[in-house]
């Protein structure tokens, strides 16, 4: 009557064989209730962290999760996260790194514009030595002319034919203007305003 397992009468599962179906399935239930992933409590941690940005914090979270168990789900969530930490964590130090610059380059405009001035040469209406027609003749939008001049003259070195030349250029660039000599440039530019 009993074969193996299973025992079948007439096609039909006997009462020992459904009993025997209904503990096996019992007893995987149990089990996977059992079961813990060993990288849920890691890759939760990395989550909380990520939402607080805390990204490097986060990502030591979730290697630890993966190091535990990368092939279970919270571990396979610990994976994909780490690449999205990863890519949160570059944008930030682009975003410091480009603030840090900014600020570099406002402190250096302002140390700029305490040693020169920019003082109006030409303008089309008033044009005595024709500065304005020559910067509107390379580019019409061009059209006065500016001269870059020490704000202390007694600060400037004997003989230096273009004083405080990287701070002119640096007003210069900032203020939208050009050189008046494309070749050499000297203390004179044009500007559009």
């Amino acid at each position: 009557m009993i074969d193996g397992v299973v025992a079948r009468k007439n096609g039909k599962l006997t009462l020992f064989a459904k009993v025997g179906q209904r503990m096996g399935v019992v007893a995987c239930v149990l089990m996977a209730l059992g079961c813990t992933d060993d990288a849920e409590q890691d890759f939760k941690r990395c989550e909380q962290l990520d939402k607080e940005r805390k990204y490097e914090e986060a990502l030591l979270a979730c290697q630890e999760a993966q190091k535990k168990d990368s092939r279970s789900p919270f571990g396979q969530k610990a994976i994909s996260l780490e690449s999205k930490l990863h890519d949160k964590i570059s944008a930030l130090a682009q975003e410091k790194a480009a603030a840090a610059k900014e600020s570099e380059e406002a402190d250096a405009l302002e140390t700029a514009n305490a040693k020169v001035v920019f003082n109006q040469v030409s303008t089309p209406p008033n044009d005595p030595q024709g500065y304005s027609e020559r910067c509107m003749a390379r580019n019409r939008a061009y059209e006065n002319s500016y001269h870059c001049e020490p704000k202390d003259p007694s600060s400037v070195r004997e003989g230096d034919a273009f004083p405080f030349k990287e701070e002119c250029m640096l007003i210069a660039k900032n203020r939208g203007c050009m050189p008046f000599y494309e070749d050499s440039p000297t203390k004179l530019f044009c500007c559009t305003k």
